[in-house]
């Protein structure tokens, strides 16, 4: 049994950081001998050719009130959301409801090549619902399910569903729910997450498997010197999401550091930020600071500008102060020091613990620790928890096991 297919909604040559995790644990399967298929959603860049790799794209015909066009209807656009508001369960403006026909589609696929294994990882949360309830309801012989969550939804209903009523927050909870209860297997990226499900939905088949890195590969990597112009400053890259409420921490730490350079008669810190994030926050980073916004980049580039880095900046929600996210096992990977802009927790332990940079508590933020780093031109390590998060470690230790044992 070695045939899968890879439902991520992101995948490489998709930009953002849902796809990496899955695609280093492709590469590392396929280098173990499984024939591995991979469908994700349509690329935002010329559509590349990647050996079995299915893009999803949605019909051009087909009703998707994302954005109205300049020169589109004004009422027509407005009567076209409504419709989709009295026609669809949960949020209407999440691309994959578009793709059901597609995804659908491609599950019948799988079926037909007797796949042995269908991952999906989430979110989306409607896009493993599918998937799921089509293999629940379909008799005959079909390939095992396997779920990967990489944030569950509760994690995202502040930031995510922050405009929707509560209707649509539990039709949205109902996707993951029913996914859960019907995969052959559940992996959580965060063991705390995974513990609570074990609880919650009183299923021995669920698992803990972190975010990782080539931890191995990594290393023969050398730290460049630093492509920037400004080369007198200490280069901070932020790559990844802010999450709402954490505004105003980043700020107070800007101006913290910034104060304390000024006083060792050094210039402001230059900021390179990488991710989506809102107009109004970029232009209050950019009024108190030095800074680039190079928005949403692919992986590769992701960790050339953490390479040019003096340190990768990345923020932790209070509520998820035991989620240590890809970024920071990134940055780590790469050798470059890690600020962690949380409260005290799992992370700033893990963090202190493998001496991978420095914790900037959030309930009294003091930026001195960055400089005494810097001016000592201090090394990171070394990682105890080396082996934990390695990909190959990983993909044995974890996800071939879960195939042996479903088998």
């Amino acid at each position: 049994m070695n045939k899968l297919s890879i439902y991520c909604y992101k995948y490489p040559p998709n930009k953002g950081v849902g796809g990496r995790r899955w695609h280093l644990f492709a590469n590392r399967l396929i280098d173990l001998g499984y024939k591995v298929r991979i469908i994700s959603r349509f690329p935002d860049s010329p559509k590349p050719d990647l050996k079995n790799h299915t893009f999803l794209k949605k019909n051009k015909n087909r009703l998707f009130p994302w954005v109205r066009k300049e020169n589109d209807s004004k009422l027509v656009w407005h009567i076209q959301k409504l419709f989709a508001k009295l026609t669809i369960k949960g949020l209407i403006w999440e691309e994959v409801t578009y793709l059901k026909k597609e995804i659908i589609t491609s599950v019948k696929q799988d079926i037909d090549n007797k796949v042995d294994f269908i991952i999906v990882t989430c979110a989306p949360f409607r896009w493993a619902y599918y998937i799921s309830k089509y293999l629940a309801e379909y008799e005959g012989e079909k390939p095992k399910l396997i779920i990967d969550i990489r944030d569950p939804w509760s994690n995202n209903k502040l930031s995510y569903f922050s405009s929707s009523s509560t209707k649509v927050i539990n039709e949205e909870a109902e996707f993951e729910h029913y996914s859960i209860n019907n995969a052959n297997y559940v992996f959580f990226v965060h063991k705390k997450d995974a513990e609570n499900a074990i609880r919650n939905y009183n299923n021995p088949n669920i698992s803990w498997v972190p975010n990782g890195a080539n931890l191995t590969k990594e290393l023969h990597l050398i730290k460049p010197k630093k492509l920037s112009k400004h080369l007198e400053q200490i280069q901070i890259v932020f790559a990844g999401t802010l999450y709402m409420g954490a505004e105003e921490s980043l700020y107070e730490f800007i101006r913290d550091l910034n104060a304390r350079l000024r006083i060792n008669n050094k210039a402001k810190a230059h900021w390179t930020i990488l991710g989506n994030w809102s107009p109004e926050t970029i232009s209050k980073v950019e009024k108190i600071t030095d800074c680039s916004f190079l928005g949403a980049l692919e992986s590769n580039e992701i960790k050339q500008e953490i390479l040019n880095a003096d340190f990768a900046c990345s923020y932790v929600s209070p509520k998820l102060n035991y989620a240590i996210n890809t970024k920071i096992i990134e940055a780590a990977a790469l050798r470059v020091p890690v600020i962690l802009l949380s409260k005290e927790g799992d992370v700033s332990e893990f963090l202190i613990r493998n001496n991978l940079g420095v914790h900037i508590n959030l309930t009294k933020i003091n930026s001195n620790l960055i400089l005494e780093w810097y001016n000592e031109n201090r090394e990171t390590g070394p990682w105890q928890d080396f082996k934990e998060f390695d990909i190959n470690s990983l993909v044995d230790k974890y996800i071939v096991k879960t195939f042996d044992a479903l088998a």
